[in-house]
């Protein structure tokens, strides 16, 4: 049987903690105290996922310099380039289960908030209160949909990487290397669609952070 290729694999062990702690977040509102641990969260892995763009650029750089300057000894790089693609891989295998409880977590959060606005008197706080929840739940809407936008590009993009992996663990010679050359060019060309999918993912994940912390955002220099 063929094996199958998670579905967007983006963030090493980040998400599922920052889905796993939405909960927390309404108890977070009793305790104003308290540092909020899903925002917390939430903007660390943007920051990861921000970062994930260079990882993806360091997999290609080191296929690009196995294809267009091969060594007398080709073993090294093609090493080089299988440990920095499984880097890419490792990066982010936890937010396939994460993915999936988005929804329910998400469902259990809002409703914990709903418990909340029942029992607001003053309906004028009501009002807002309920205003901003609609914000936050456009903006968790905002990172589904960068995860699906994000999924149609990567899907194709670590499949071509894999078959190159694959191709050359049978084929690493110099004629082997050369013949690929183009699908390297064009995974080059790929990358930059996926990129941008990436940081947008990151900058809607920072989004949801900062709309759901209690620290002022530091302003621009």
């Amino acid at each position: 049987m063929k094996p199958t290729i998670p579905s967007l694999p983006i963030l090493a062990g980040l998400a599922p903690v920052a889905l796993a702690l939405f909960l927390s977040a309404g108890c977070a509102a009793s305790r104003p105290d308290k540092v909020n641990p899903t925002a917390v969260s939430i903007l660390a892995a943007a920051t990861n996922i921000a970062a994930l763009p260079a990882e993806i650029g360091k997999t290609l750089a080191s296929l690009s310099y196995l294809v267009n300057q091969p060594a007398a000894d080709l073993r090294p790089q093609y090493k080089s380039f299988v440990f920095n693609l499984a880097v890419v891989e490792d990066a982010g295998k936890e937010i396939v289960d994460a993915r999936m409880e988005l929804g329910e977590q998400g469902k259990a959060y809002f409703a914990d908030w709903d418990a909340q606005l029942a029992q607001i008197k003053n309906e004028d706080i009501k009002a807002r209160s309920q205003s901003r929840k609609n914000e936050v739940m456009q903006q968790l809407q905002a990172i589904k949909k960068s995860y699906a936008e994000a999924e149609v590009v990567y899907r194709p993009f670590i499949s071509g990487l894999k078959d190159v992996q694959k191709y050359l663990s049978v084929d690493l010679t110099t004629d082997g290397v050369a013949a690929i050359q183009g699908t390297v060019t064009k995974a080059v060309a790929d990358a930059v669609p996926l990129n941008a999918s990436l940081t947008k993912l990151a900058n809607d994940f920072k989004a949801l952070g900062v709309a759901m912390s209690s620290a002022t955002p530091a302003a621009a220099k």
